[in-house]
């Protein structure tokens, strides 16, 4: 990647305290994939910040890419999307927490980090749109381990043409996807 200002969508996967006014945030976007950056100043009175970059918000950001660096540094952050409806239901918050659990297992960047950008974006979207919380995150399991290499494309089609809602396989479903990752060390 060119040394330069980049600009990117990303999603916070995680936001800690740093230092006396910045954040340490760990951020999943299509061109980094799962990075860690550093927003210099967003806890201060008078912040440049138009965002506050809290976990599962969806912002456009703009940092100073240098490869040397092993964090990167925000100079520009404005909110696109945060999903609110999320916090307030505890069901829908813990699927959505568990899908951000599984890209923050990410090591490196595979190939299919688009792809996986927009899997998990249109996963936060729907929690947040307050559909079927278990459908979502079962979709999301699917198109993980089928963009990883874990599902065939049949095997996925077969599983995703369920006309009707049955909470119980879907609940079986589920863990056989969890049970899979946990042996794939995913």
């Amino acid at each position: 990647m060119k040394e330069g200002y980049l600009k990117s969508e990303c999603i916070v996967l995680k936001k800690s305290r740093f230092k006396e006014s910045s954040a340490l945030l760990e951020i999943f976007s299509p061109l980094l994939g799962k990075h860690s950056v550093i927003a210099q100043g967003i806890f201060r009175k008078k912040k440049t910040f138009s965002s506050h970059l809290e976990p599962l918000s969806i912002n456009h950001i703009e940092f100073f890419y240098k490869e040397s660096r092993r964090m990167q540094t925000i100079t520009k952050a404005d909110l696109v999307y945060y999903p609110e409806n999320i916090i307030g239901d505890l069901d829908v918050f813990e699927y959505a927490a568990k899908s951000l659990r599984i890209l923050r297992k990410q090591e490196y960047p595979t190939e299919s980090i688009k792809q996986l950008y927009g899997t998990i974006k249109s996963a936060i979207i729907q929690f947040n749109e307050k559909e079927n919380a278990m459908l979502v995150y079962l979709d999301f399991l699917r198109s993980y381990l089928f963009l990883e290499g874990h599902l065939s494309e049949m095997y996925l089609r077969e599983s995703g043409n369920r006309t009707a809602y049955d909470e119980k396989n879907t609940r079986r479903e589920i863990k056989e996807y969890e049970r899979m990752m946990k042996r794939n060390d995913i």
